[in-house]
């Protein structure tokens, strides 16, 4: 607990050094699954119930929240690659040629 107080607010834009690094790509999968799995995701899996089975439901929320975690794992697993933190590795898309590129294909979708 010393340690992580210690380090507490010290957070940069340089790669985290290899030796500090604690994730990989499963424990980044599983992060993310369960940040998925929320009363809301749950409860609208659940209003399905009248029409198909409480199994069905379960499996549909289960495959649904690991489908959504996996482009959230995958830029996870480039910062664990890399050391960056996310903001840093998606700046690219938050500047002005990021943004046309995410209109246009929002429009043409």
């Amino acid at each position: 607990m010393k340690n992580f107080l210690d380090n507490f607010g010290k957070d940069t834009i340089h790669p985290t050094p290899m030796n500090k690094r604690s994730m990989n790509f499963l424990s980044t999968f599983y992060l993310w699954v369960a940040a998925n799995v929320v009363v809301t995701s749950v409860l609208t899996g659940m209003l399905f119930i009248p029409d198909i089975s409480f199994i069905q439901a379960m499996l549909a929320i289960l495959i649904g929240s690991a489908v959504g975690a996996i482009p959230l794992a995958l830029t996870g697993n480039i910062g664990t690659k890399t050391g960056l933190p996310t903001m840093v590795m998606t700046r690219h898309l938050l500047d002005k040629k990021g943004r046309c590129c995410r209109q246009l294909s929002i429009q043409l979708c």
